[in-house]
């Protein structure tokens, strides 16, 4: 029998009868296999001359081969008479000789030109041309030959199989094929649904054959051109038994040694293989027996129609680690590590310029953390532009990560490195400096002062002075070269900073000291020009002074930085640098390999040894021990694991020995979400942070102005006699000019925009060292700022005010023909599959009841009410009482009744209705309860909010009964309380509640993806550690361990820090706001109170280290007394550097 069908799995060279003669193309979804062919043979010249070529020379032999089709005597003509192909239906010719493209392209010309072909596909991999048509097999052997090639009828009968579900199906089918007279060998691929029958047998048989199975058979024909393969060349395995990558790799390696298979794929997650097979000899039974013949564990497979299988997820898990690593275009994020910035003045500065650029959405710049974080769009604007942007303004910006590198957006700060910077620079300048204040300041008044000022050089300058210029002028333009460098940088771009001041006084000071210097070498030389003190060049002590006092108070604030950035910095120390991988779970007493953490995959086996660091997120495999999470939760004491427990990266092991499977890799752990947490926190500023940054934006400026009217108001004034002289000091009287100027001078270097720019990122980052020690995550400072002025929190309430681990408590039946174990039967089979809460507690029952579970069919869920189904041919209605509303089912008064007695005892009551007859209206045939049990610290928590001032609310998708049950139990009012509320309308509630409550913030407590829409519209969404991924992403605030006093604790911190926020303002705006008058002389006539430059430039220094160190006071926090707090051990200490 002729073949009638031919399905190809590899892709081809094509060419339908519409393209162009010129046009020879690969397909798309061409196997690895085929692969060679789109680069030697169809490389763009083969393309443009090869076909080319191949037409013209086609043309030529097309009339001629149409011509010999009939009778040429060199055609190999079949034993059997010359077969019509019918309508729809086509013939599969083995073609020899075909080696490029050209051939492809004369052999397709040639069957083309033969009389009734409707289309031709050639693929040149296989060698096998297919002819669809009205045409004979001798016309098309006969018209390939004429090309000077070979050809020859593929024999054999495919059809399309429907109805195959399993291996017995499939014996069944190649059964009854085999019984058909002809049929000599029969081939059937459950996968595919496609039979293969070689031999002469008719094809209405053989479709009779397969139907009188009860399936549907035909004849797997031609459609929109594609190709049909004699057998299937891919089969797809469910694979059972597998729990690792070296499971997956020894299944993938068994299957790839069956004799015919090309090549195979396993998905550890899906639990799927995919194998490639070359040609039909090989069955699925040979690949189901060599899977179950791989080592010593016991694996199991079976073949899965191919339909089923959703292609574009199988191998997903390794495209996304692939793709974790490669920076898409578009959207992208670095953070910059950003050197020199002093004062909020150079943050704004900094942000501005990046923000300029084209292609940059946003940017963030910390002055505590050095660093700033830029959203930028990488198909507009580079990384090395936004490097050049900083360090063209004189600051000197290194990129340390970004999409692809999440591990490092905590950037080091350097806090320590820069303290000893200035501390060697410190060193220097006192090396120099108090030589300079022994020579001004204590020799004059020993008895050594006339003897020492008798000392002159060449008689026009003493000896004391010219040291006192000497020594005072290294400190001047050395060891303060920084200040003028970052002033002038800040110049060239019209801006000011607070190294323009520091620059500025200390300046004025040197250059006013040099000048009455040079005045007194004139007046020495006989040219009495300028009046002068030679013998008190005082102002020269006071630059050098100012400098060193400058530089103790940078030094001092570098260190406590450091102190300030220690609990963020100690996470990036928690990356463990090395792991001991396993081969396989198999395999577990095997010696394991020493890999670097940053090498395992998801699925890989680690070996964690008594007092080692967890390498990665991990699942229990084998093994008991204890673990120490403190550091990343903040959970004081070890926690047990046990085989299916989780691992955290980064925790440390106890006494025993865990064998742990990796469930995340190093970018994507726990640890990386935390670190990435934590460095949000650093650089989402709160919206008071504005005003500083509004203010040192006019502060330098209009700091000089007021120096310089002071200096002209002290001039005119003792110049002028505009002041009695009974209220002035008679010093000043001596020396108006000095006077003046020490006033001048010391407004300059008592201004401090340090203070300002350092309230905020400082008390941010201490508290957010200090929260995440507590296990509670902030995500920016603005979040901290939201939660410290919450008005109202919502709960919800299954799996936040509760444990969310519902369990069937009572069954009642309400038909006689009903029992318990039938209705928690059907209840079981209709919710298999769902992940609800409900859904799991009910399999959960079923199960330890020893009940079977059907798989339901037609099965559909309605969104807060429950679900429909069939179930053995029955249907089922489960949900709750709305649902057998909306269902038409029918509850008594007396069912009503029972639940609502259950419901008051805070039950959820599930209700289920079947057909008794078909086509009648549903019947309620009986409920289940299930209870919830509320969090021991649930009512604490509620009355520690109540007591601070902020309502509480719950919502919930329960029934009100229940809902109110609840609250009661957690000190919640009942007016308090909204019930029934679908996972939507979460979103209105907490809307309503954000109406009612303006002026203040609303937070919603939850942790489930039905809780994401009301996380995200909450003015602070709180999220249960414990939750899906979906309410973490979503959340403000993140809760580490599954305990709601983190809750009260995450709001009494916020509130604490937000008031060090407010204090470290007061003091700031209160420094300047008193110290720029005092230096001014506000107190000079009425007192005689003066501030002194050199002491002016010492408060200065001491006014941001003064805030910093009121920052650092957050590390004494200790929660309140309701709730214990973990040890501050829980923060891992900074590593000596």
């Amino acid at each position: 029998m002729i073949s009638r069908t031919l399905r190809f799995a590899s892709s081809r060279l094509s060419r339908s009868s519409s393209a162009r003669p010129s046009e020879v193309s690969i397909s798309s979804d061409a196997p690895a296999s085929l692969e060679p062919l789109r680069q030697p043979l169809l490389d763009d010249s083969d393309v443009e001359r090869g076909t080319e070529e191949a037409t013209e020379e086609a043309a030529a032999e097309a009339p001629a081969a149409a011509a010999l089709a009939p009778s040429s005597p060199t055609a190999r003509v079949a034993e059997d008479a010359p077969v019509h192909s019918p309508p729809d239906a086509s013939i599969a010719l083995q073609v020899g000789g075909m080696t490029c493209a050209r051939c492809v392209a004369s052999v397709q010309q040639a069957l083309e030109a033969v009389a009734g072909v409707q289309q031709v596909s050639v693929d040149l991999g296989s060698g096998v041309a297919r002819v669809s048509g009205v045409s004979t097999a001798d016309a098309l052997i006969c018209a390939v030959e004429a090309t000077g090639r070979t050809a020859s009828v593929i024999e054999g009968t495919t059809l399309r199989v429907g109805g195959m579900t399993c291996a017995r199906c499939v014996a069944a089918v190649r059964g009854a094929l085999e019984a058909v007279e002809g049929a000599e060998d029969v081939t059937v691929d459950l996968a595919s649904g496609v039979a293969h029958v070689r031999g002469a047998a008719r094809v209405d048989a053989l479709i009779a054959a397969v139907e009188a199975g009860g399936r549907s058979a035909s004849l797997a024909t031609e459609e929109k051109g594609s190709v049909a393969p004699l057998a299937p060349s891919t089969r797809w395995l469910a694979l059972d038994g597998m729990t690792c990558n070296g499971c997956s790799e020894k299944v993938a390696r068994a299957l790839r040694e069956v004799a015919g298979v090309t090549s195979a794929e396993v998905d550890l997650e899906m639990a799927l293989a995919r194998v490639e097979v070359a040609s039909p000899e090989v069955t699925t039974d040979a690949l189901v027996q060599a899977v179950s013949a791989v080592g010593k564990r016991t694996y199991s497979a079976s073949p899965v129609p191919a339909s089923s299988v959703n292609e574009a997820e199988f191998g997903a898990s390794k495209r996304h680690s692939a793709a974790t690593f490669t920076p898409q275009a578009g959207s992208d994020m670095v953070v910059l590590a950003i050197a020199g910035m002093s004062c909020a003045a150079c943050t704004r500065k900094v942000e501005d310029r990046l923000s300029s650029l084209s292609g940059v959405t946003s940017v963030s710049v910390s002055l505590m953390a050095n660093s700033g974080k830029v959203q930028y769009d990488s198909r507009s604007v580079r990384v090395p532009e936004l490097v050049d942007a900083v360090n063209s303004m004189g600051y000197k910006a290194t990129p340390c990560g970004g999409s692809a590198d999440r591990n490092n957006e905590i950037v080091p700060s350097g806090h320590l490195d820069e303290a000893r910077r200035w501390r060697h620079q410190l060193i220097g300048s006192l090396c120099f400096t108090i030589p300079v204040l022994l020579l001004s300041m204590v020799l004059p008044a020993t008895p050594l002062a006339p003897v020492i000022q008798g000392y002159t050089v060449s008689g026009v300058l003493s000896l004391r002075v010219l040291l006192i210029v000497l020594l005072a002028t290294p400190v001047q333009f050395g060891f303060g070269a920084r200040f003028y460098i970052n002033a002038f940088a800040a110049l060239a771009h019209c801006a000011t900073n607070m190294d323009t001041l520091v620059a500025l006084g200390t300046s004025v000071a040197y250059f006013y000291s040099l000048a009455s210097v040079c005045a007194c070498v004139v007046n020495a030389l006989g040219h009495d020009c300028y009046p002068c003190q030679c013998d008190e060049p005082e102002q020269f002590e006071t630059a050098a002074t100012l400098i060193t006092f400058i530089l103790l108070g940078k030094y001092l604030e570098a260190s406590a930085k450091g102190k300030a950035s220690e609990a963020v910095e100690s996470l990036l120390q928690l990356q463990p640098s090395t792991a001991l991988r396993v081969e396989c779970i198999t395999d577990v007493d095997d010696a394991p390999q020493e890999v670097p953490a940053s090498q395992l995959s998801k699925g890989d086996v680690v070996k964690i040894l008594p007092g080692a660091q967890v390498p990665a997120d991990c699942s229990v495999v084998r093994g008991s021990s204890t673990v120490n999470e403190a550091m990343l939760t903040g959970e004081a004491m070890p926690v047990v694991k046990l085989a299916g427990d989780r691992l955290i990266g980064g925790s440390i092991n106890g006494p025993g020995v865990l064998w742990g499977l990796v469930t995340a890799e190093e970018n994507t752990g726990t640890l990386t979400q935390i670190m990435q947490i934590v460095s949000d926190a650093q650089h989402r500023k709160p919206e008071v942070q504005a005003l500083a940054d509004v203010i040192s934006n006019y502060f330098v400026p209009t700091i000089i102005s007021f120096a310089v009217a002071t200096w002209v108001f002290w001039t005119i004034a003792l110049h002028g006699g505009i002041l009695p002289k009974r209220a002035v000091p008679k010093e000043a009287l001596d020396d108006p000019s000095l006077t003046a100027f020490r006033f001048g001078c010391a407004v300059l270097v008592v201004a401090c925009p340090c203070a300002l720019g350092l309230a905020t990122p400082a008390a941010v980052m201490v508290g957010s060292g200090v929260s995440a020690a507590y296990g509670i995550l902030f995500k920016g400072g603005d979040v901290l700022e939201r939660t410290g002025k919450l008005g109202a929190i919502m709960f919800d309430k299954t799996g936040t005010l509760t444990t969310g681990t519902l369990k069937v408590a009572h069954t009642a039946v309400f038909t006689g023909a009903f029992t318990d174990e039938r209705l928690v039967q059907l209840a079981a089979s209709a919710e298999r599959g769902s992940e609800h809460p409900i859904a799991a507690a009910i399999s959960r029952h079923a199960q330890s009841l020893g009940v079977t579970t059907v798989e339901p069919h037609e099965s559909s869920a309605t969104a807060g009410l429950g679900l429909r189904c069939v179930v053995d041919g029955e249907k089922v209605v489960l949900g709750n009482e709305a649902m057998m509303r909306d269902c038409g089912a029918y509850i008594s008064a007396q069912q009503l009744a029972a639940c609502a007695e259950w419901e008051q005892q805070g039950h959820t009551v599930i209700l289920l209705a079947h057909e008794a007859v078909a086509g009648d209206k549903p019947v309620v045939a009986g409920m289940l309860t299930l209870s919830d049990t509320l969090r021991p610290e649930a009512h604490t928590v509620v009355s520690e909010l109540h007591r601070w001032g902020i309502d509480v609310w719950m919502v919930s998708g329960d029934n009100e009964r229940a809902a109110h049950a609840v609250a009661m139990a957690a000190a919640i009012p009942a007016d308090h309380v909204v019930a029934g509320v679908l996972p939507a309308g979460k979103l209105e509630v907490v809307k309503r509640l954000q109406a009612s409550h303006t002026g203040r913030c609303v937070a919603f407590v939850g942790d489930g993806i039905n809780d994401a829409p009301a996380l995200a519209q909450a003015d602070v969404g709180i999220a249960i550690g414990s939750g899906t991924d979906v309410a973490i992403e979503t959340a403000d605030v993140v809760l580490m361990k599954e305990t709601l006093a983190d809750v009260a604790i995450a709001v009494d911190l916020a509130r604490v820090v937000m008031a060090r926020i407010r204090l470290n303002f007061c003091w700031a705006f209160g420094y300047n706001l008193l110290g720029v008058p005092l230096a001014a002389g506000l107190l000079y006539p009425p007192f005689g109170i003066e501030l002194p430059p050199m002491f002016a430039g010492a408060a200065m220094a001491l006014s941001s280290v003064s805030v910093i160190c009121s920052s650092l006071l957050l590390r004494c926090y200790s929660a309140p007394r309701a709730f214990k707090a973990p040890p501050r051990s829980a923060v891992a200490p900074a590593k000596d550097k």
